[in-house]
């Protein structure tokens, strides 16, 4: 990977090569960006994993920040920019003209991260670490040998949950009415499926939720 200055002092810019070949779809992928400050600074995915904000909301709440298990960001990228270039073929074909299409893995972390930036931009909430819980589903790992991983989102998963592991009485709780709710008092859920989960085959229990239409 080039900094972003290092093209044009190669004579393989944009500018360069579109004089040779108008037509040309250039893409230059920084580590930070084509202009500022840090510009000229070559990194990678762990890097734009910790200015993105990435590490600071994985691991255990009271818990250092780690890193992610993969390196999404490097894997990312190519296909943000393959999608870019898709859309100035797509364009060259009706226009003849070429474009210098940029990006990096700064930008590339952010854009993966809308749902979370969304969420703080529009309604104020800044995501944490949640360790094991999840974050906007309920998620988490449950039985007696932590074996058991429970995904389940909004709709109708509840009902059909709690009578396959037989704690229909949840149904009525007012701290778990609501998708929303389970998620605020995910804390107080976790130790009740943990208990329920202990009782249950947790192959069975598996099966079981596969036949339901509403719970996966």
């Amino acid at each position: 990977m080039f900094p972003a200055r290092g093209y044009g002092s190669a004579c393989l810019g944009y500018r360069e090569l579109s004089e040779v070949n108008p037509p040309i779809i250039y893409c230059s992928q920084s580590s930070f960006g084509q202009e500022g400050s840090l510009a000229h600074r070559i990194a990678g995915d762990i890097w734009a994993q910790a200015m993105g904000g990435v590490v600071s909301y994985q691991g255990s709440p009271n818990g250092q920040p780690y890193l992610t298990g993969i390196s999404f960001v490097d894997k990312g990228t190519p296909a943000i920019i393959a999608f870019g270039i898709m859309l100035a073929l797509f364009v060259r074909k009706r226009t003849g003209m070429g474009q210098h299409i940029t990006t990096s893995l700064l930008q590339s972390v952010m854009h993966m991260q809308t749902v979370e930036t969304s969420d703080y931009l529009i309604n104020d909430i800044l995501k944490t670490k949640t360790g094991g819980l999840g974050g906007f589903i309920l998620a988490g790992a449950s039985g007696k040998d932590r074996d058991v991983f429970t995904i389940l989102g909004s709709g109708g998963q509840w009902s059909p949950f709690c009578k396959i592991l037989g704690i229909e009485y949840l149904e009525k709780d007012p701290r778990f009415a609501t998708h929303e709710k389970r998620i605020e008092h995910k804390e107080e859920l976790y130790p009740i499926l943990d208990e329920a989960f202990s009782k249950k085959n947790p192959p069975r229990v598996a099966k079981a939720l596969q036949r339901s239409q509403d719970a996966v």
